[in-house]
């Protein structure tokens, strides 16, 4: 009895577009970039929160209106870049400490930003106004 017909592959050269792929061809990333760029974010965000509040106030105030604006943006940006840094410097093998940090100055600068808001708020007589009109 004859025997079955198999297929056998021919050994890959790695020159194949059908090959597998080498392993270790890559360098590992060094660094966290998202973190660095968080830290780059909390700084432009801590200087245009300066430059608002000692010049644009008193010179532009309407300039100043959407220069607060662009600050919480970007402040914000950095607290979503630094909890991205935090979960890759966990997956990968870098240096935890620049996200951490990133992290923590982030979440405080948008702590400050909330509670200068809700004072802003108060300042306004928004919510006086808006409990006179409920009755309280």
């Amino acid at each position: 009895m004859p025997r079955p017909v198999t297929y056998t592959p021919r050994p890959s050269t790695g020159s194949s577009p059908w090959a597998p792929p080498q392993q270790g061809t890559f360098p590992a990333p060094r660094g966290n970039p998202a973190a660095t760029l968080s830290l780059v974010l909390i700084a432009l965000g801590l200087a245009g929160g300066i430059a608002t509040f000692w010049w644009l106030d008193a010179a532009y105030p309407r300039i100043a209106e959407l220069a607060r604006v662009a600050v919480a943006v970007v402040v914000i940006a950095a607290m979503v870049l630094a909890v991205v840094a935090v979960v890759a410097a966990q997956r990968r093998s870098t240096h935890l400490a620049p996200a951490v940090i990133a992290l923590v100055v982030s979440v405080l600068l948008v702590m400050a930003l909330i509670a200068w808001f809700v004072l802003q708020l108060l300042d306004a007589g928004a919510v006086t106004a808006i409990l006179d009109s409920v009755g309280l």
